[in-house]
């Protein structure tokens, strides 16, 4: 059986997640996600990352980290 993931520093891990979600929840363009409008770009991120962690849940820290970078900032 596989360990939780655990980041190696769990401080700079999740804010480094919360700097990316910020930064796609710049994004103007909104879609409805379960009723309710949202950052396009933050959506699609927040996808990512899902599938990732469906197809490979012991994902690294540097993969769950990448994942979120398609989507940064690239709203016109």
């Amino acid at each position: 059986m596989s360990q939780p993931f655990q980041p190696a520093d769990a401080r700079r891990f999740e804010a480094a997640l919360r700097r990316f979600d910020e930064e796609n929840a710049r994004d103007p363009n909104m879609e409805t996600a379960g009723g309710v409008a949202q950052p396009r770009e933050l959506l699609y991120a927040q996808r990512l990352s899902e599938w990732v962690l469906r197809l490979c849940p012991p994902a690294s820290e540097v993969l769950r980290l990448a994942v979120q970078i398609p989507a940064l900032c690239r709203q016109p």
